[in-house]
């Protein structure tokens, strides 16, 4: 048994495998707080959340690039309330921020929005806000829109204002309480998917239609000044950031052109790696395991395909298959939408459980022999 970066140990991950089609097994949802074992792959599966409980209907984690859990993974997040990181025991509701974001370096900080413009640090446990930067002039301000997150050293945003349909694209530095650059695209804003910084602060990636001479949405990525460096994709889907092992900064995503598959993009070079030949019916990618570079974490929806795993970011084709998510196509809301934990230990999904349920959360890691 090999002991990796950060005191995790190779049995804390499922086998190093490929990923091929597997069936899966009937499999009774589990109870609220109580871990059962995917009939499959073995791994605990436990349901965190339950609308009794929470006090709302399909009660649920938020998106694919945005972390459930603090950076010391004491809490996790589901909406406005706050659970025991470990236990997943409902602890309170805290005061609500728009695009709320977890801190990469403080255990008890959030950052967000609170009101029109108003850019805010959440402070736990007293939950004390703390204004950062107003912006004024704008109808909305937005990070990303709702897809954006902050550089692992919570140096850097970068911001979507709305002003009227006039996009203007805001570099903010938080310690220094600066804006480092900013630039108008002029009737812009619906043109916009999302625009966000890159873990290292150095890159600026927009998911956007620049302009009436391209068809569909593009991925293209720009550096601080927002001066255009290249076009990495000439298609957008669902994808994130993070690290190839040796610590090269990656786009990766879903594609579903005539090269179909998973594919990765050095940021710096725009190098183009196939991950997966296939996009098994879609679903999401998440680069939230800021602590385990070369990595990325996805859930598909094709038949025996509809698994929640871990994927090398090195075009080997090698994955780690946790357990399937049992979700079937809905409402949005039903989307599995996987977040792993920094480490990539653990797993957070969504499920409708066959469509027989309500939607909730569900955390699955590795069964250990002390289980």
């Amino acid at each position: 048994m090999a002991l990796l970066s950060g005191g995790i140990w190779a049995e804390d991950y499922p086998p190093e495998t490929t990923f091929v089609s597997v069936e899966a097994a009937p499999f009774e949802r589990p109870q609220y707080l109580e871990a059962s074992l995917d009939p499959v792959f073995g791994n605990p599966v436990t349901r965190i959340t339950d609308a009794k409980v929470f006090g709302y209907e399909n009660p649920r984690h938020g998106y694919s690039k945005n972390q459930p859990w603090n950076m010391d993974q004491s809490y996790l997040r589901i909406r406005d309330r706050l659970l025991d990181g470990k236990t997943y025991q409902l602890l309170r509701k805290f005061p609500y921020l728009d695009e709320a974001k977890w801190s990469h370096t403080h255990p008890q900080h959030m950052f967000g929005f609170q009101g029109k413009g108003r850019f805010v640090r959440l402070s736990l446990p007293q939950d004390e806000i703390e204004v950062l930067r107003v912006f004024e002039g704008y109808d909305e301000v937005r990070m990303g829109p709702w897809e954006g997150n902050l550089s692992y050293d919570d140096a850097w945003v970068v911001f979507a204002a709305r002003k009227g349909q006039d996009l203007t694209v805001i570099v903010y530095n938080i310690p220094d309480d600066k804006i480092e650059s900013q630039k108008i695209f002029p009737q812009g804003w619906k043109r916009l998917d999302w625009v966000s910084i890159s873990p290292s602060g150095t890159y600026v990636v927009f998911n956007w239609h620049p302009d009436a001479e391209i068809k569909g949405k593009v991925i293209d990525c720009y550096d601080l000044k927002l001066s255009f460096l290249r076009r990495l994709a000439d298609q957008s889907g669902h994808g994130d950031m993070g690290y190839a092992e040796d610590g090269t900064e990656l786009y990766a995503q879903f594609e579903f052109a005539d090269q179909r598959g998973i594919w990765a993009y050095e940021l710096h070079s725009g190098k183009r790696i196939r991950l997966l030949p296939d996009k098994y019916n879609g679903g999401h990618l998440s680069f939230q395991n800021t602590r385990r570079p070369g990595w990325c974490y996805l859930s598909c929806n094709k038949k025996g395909y509809s698994q929640v795993f871990a994927l090398k970011t090195d075009g080997s084709g090698i994955v780690n298959r946790f357990a399937h998510h049992y979700s079937v196509p809905g409402a949005y809301g039903s989307e599995v939408q996987a977040v792993p934990n920094q480490e990539g230990t653990k797993v957070v999904f969504a499920s409708n459980w066959n469509g027989e349920a309500d939607v909730n959360s569900f955390v699955v890691e590795v069964k250990h022999e002390k289980d």
